[in-house]
C-alpha cells in the first residue's frame, strides 16, 4: 500500500493496523513506512516487543493520555498470538475495540502458511480485519524486487536498468536484506548515477546458490576444469566444503524433482508447491533451467556420487578438497 492510502486509514480513525507475513524484513519494512507516517503526525510511540507482552503492560499503555494531545502509537513488533490463552486472547482482542485514545500497530512473523492458520492466529486476524486494517506481506516476486532494488536505487540518486537488476538478483540471491545492502554499495561506487553490469560483476557478492547454478552449468558443458576452479574460488571465501556439497546436491535435487514432474504433465511451480518448499520459485525455476541439460538417469547417478561425496567429507581422513575434485570429475564423467 501507499503512504496515501495508510493516511487515509488513518484519517478515518482506524484503530488498529495488523501486518504479517513469512518474511521479517516485509514486515520491518511496511510498518517503518507506517511509523514514518505516524511520527510525522507528533504521534508518541510506545514499543512493546512480542512475542506476548502482558495485558496490564498493554492495557496502561492504551490508557495513557498523550501529553500532547494526539493519539499514541501502541508498536507490538512480534508478536505470537498462539503465545496466548484463549481467554487472555479474548481479553486482548476487547482491549484493541475499546481503546479510544490509541492506534495500535502490530505485526507478526510466521515460519509457514501452518504457523499462519493456527487457531488464535485467525482468532486475531479475523478482529482485527473486522475493527481495523490487515495486510498480509507475500513473498516477493522477481518483477517485485527489482521494483524494490530500482525504488531504493532511486532513492539516492542512483538508477538500476532492469537488465542490471535482474542480473543483480541472479547474483545475490533473492534475500532482501542482502540486496539491500548491494543496491547501497553500488550506488556509492556509481557516485549515485547509472549502475551498470560491470559493476556488478565487479563488486556484488556471489552467493552459494548462485555458484551452485554456474557449477551445474560447467558440469553440463563438461568443463571439470572450469568447475573445479570454481570450487578453488568457493574454498578461498571459505565456504565448508561440505556446505559446497550440500548445496550442490540440493541443485541435483531441484533438477530432478522438476524433471520428474514434467514427466507427469507439472510445471515448476506445482512442484514448489506439492513439495511444500518455503520462499519463492526462483529456485525451482532456475532448476528447470539447468535440468534440460541433463537427462533424468544422469541426475540419479548424480545424486548417488553427491551421496558419497557427502559421506566421504563427514567421515573420512582425505583432503576435502581433494574429495570435491574428485566428485566434481565424476559428475562430469557422467555427462561424457
Amino acid at each position: 500500500m501507499a503512504k496515501t492510502d495508510y493516511k487515509q486509514l488513518l484519517d478515518s480513525g482506524c484503530p488498529v493496523f495488523y501486518l504479517y507475513s513469512q518474511q521479517e524484513y516485509l514486515v520491518q519494512r511496511q510498518a517503518a513506512k507506517l511509523l514514518e507516517l505516524l511520527s510525522r503526525e507528533d504521534t508518541e510511540v510506545t514499543r512493546l516487543d512480542g512475542p506476548a507482552p502482558s495485558l496490564e503492560e498493554i492495557i496502561a499503555s492504551a490508557g495513557t493520555i498523550s501529553f500532547f494531545g494526539t493519539r499514541r502509537v501502541i508498536y507490538i513488533p512480534g508478536l505470537a498470538p498462539g503465545s496466548y490463552s484463549d481467554k487472555d486472547l479474548k481479553e486482548f482482542c476487547e482491549v484493541l475495540s475499546q481503546a479510544e485514545n490509541s492506534v495500535f500497530l502490530l505485526t507478526s512473523v510466521f515460519a509457514d502458511k501452518k504457523a499462519a492458520s493456527g487457531k488464535r492466529v485467525t482468532t486475531l486476524i479475523g478482529h482485527c480485519r473486522k475493527i481495523g486494517f490487515v495486510q498480509e506481506l507475500a513473498l516477493p516476486t522477481q518483477r517485485d524486487l527489482i521494483r524494490l532494488l530500482q525504488q531504493q536505487a532511486g532513492e539516492v540518486g542512483a538508477t538500476l536498468p532492469d537488465p542490471v537488476a535482474r542480473e543483480l538478483i541472479e547474483r545475490c540471491g533473492q534475500d532482501p536484506y542482502l540486496l539491500e545492502n548491494e543496491v547501497a554499495k553500488l550506488a556509492a561506487l556509481a557516485d549515485y548515477g547509472p549502475i551498470t553490469s560491470a559493476m556488478v560483476e565487479e563488486a556484488a557478492v556471489q552467493n552459494l546458490e548462485a555458484n551452485v547454478f554456474s557449477l551445474m552449468q560447467l558440469i553440463a558443458a563438461r568443463n571439470a576444469k572450469g568447475a573445479c576452479e570454481l570450487v578453488h574460488k568457493l574454498l578461498l571465501l571459505r565456504q565448508e566444503p561440505v556446505t559446497i556439497a550440500a548445496a550442490l546436491a540440493s541443485g541435483y535435487l531441484d533438477c530432478y524433482r522438476v524433471r520428474c514432474g514434467a514427466s507427469l504433465g507439472k510445471s515448476y511451480q506445482e512442484v514448489h508447491r506439492d513439495f511444500h518448499y518455503s520462499g519463492g520459485d526462483f529456485r525451482l525455476r532456475k532448476a528447470m533451467e539447468n535440468g534440460r541439460k541433463f537427462t533424468k538417469p544422469q541426475l540419479a547417478k548424480s545424486l548417488k556420487i553427491l551421496q558419497h561425496l557427502d559421506e566421504g567429507l563427514k567421515g573420512s581422513p582425505v583432503d576435502p578438497k581433494i574429495q570435491l575434485e574428485t566428485g566434481l570429475c565424476r559428475l562430469v564423467q557422467v555427462v561424457r
